[in-house]
């Protein structure tokens, strides 16, 4: 009976031994063992782009920005630039909510939508906007009250520029610091910054906060 490809192979590897051995594991297996190896090099590749790049240092919403695409582009080059942050971190923003109180327009509900659940699940961070936000989103539970985590010097300094609102039990919070440090497709007037109380990582929300209000 004809012996099959397959058991002439495990012949040739069971009676060759050493050196000949593994050349003719090369021989026979060479095209496999490169394809092997070079898929393993883009899986590990791969796991180390994951963990090294990508990550989101914080978020930054700005809401009714001037020109919601340059203000993306302009203040994410601009934080990126400026703040230290560990290698494969970068900030990220989103300026292209509105947000009218008014307003009875269906885009104006969506974006509304949009920012309380952004809120709610800790995705935005900071927030940019007027007094109206500032007041509906404190009023809700979902601004931290700055007076916990900014330095006391800067708390002292910059006494003037805090925005008080009240609270989900009536107490008055510091729910942002105004600040005119924008550019003018982001703002044209000044504007209240502060950070959202589901954020994960304030320390990192702190570090980009007093670099907007300096």
């Amino acid at each position: 009976m004809m012996k099959s490809r397959k058991d002439n192979v495990r012949q040739a590897l069971k009676d060759l031994h050493g050196a000949k051995k593994l050349e003719y594991i090369w021989d026979y297996f060479h095209f496999y063992i490169v394809l092997g190896v070079i898929v393993i090099a883009l899986v590990i590749v791969t796991l180390v782009q994951i963990n090294s790049t990508g990550k989101t240092y914080a978020e930054v919403t700005v809401l009714n920005a001037y020109d919601s695409e340059s203000c993306k582009v302009s203040l994410q080059d601009e934080l990126n630039t400026g703040i230290e942050m560990k290698s494969g971190y970068s900030i990220t923003v989103d300026a292209g909510l509105k947000y009218d109180p008014e307003s009875t327009d269906t885009s104006s509900a969506e974006d509304l939508q949009v920012l309380a659940a952004r809120i709610m699940t800790g995705e935005a961070d900071l927030l940019v906007g007027n007094t109206a936000v500032f007041d509906s989103y404190a009023s809700n539970g979902g601004l931290e009250d700055l007076s916990s985590v900014l330095p006391e010097d800067i708390l002292n300094s910059e006494a003037d520029r805090m925005y008080y609102a009240k609270d989900t039990d009536g107490n008055e919070i510091i729910a942002g610091v105004w600040t005119n440090s924008f550019s003018s497709d982001c703002s044209q007037d000044s504007v209240l910054v502060g950070i959202v109380s589901q954020s994960v990582d304030q320390a990192a929300d702190l570090a980009v906060l007093e670099y907007l209000i300096q």
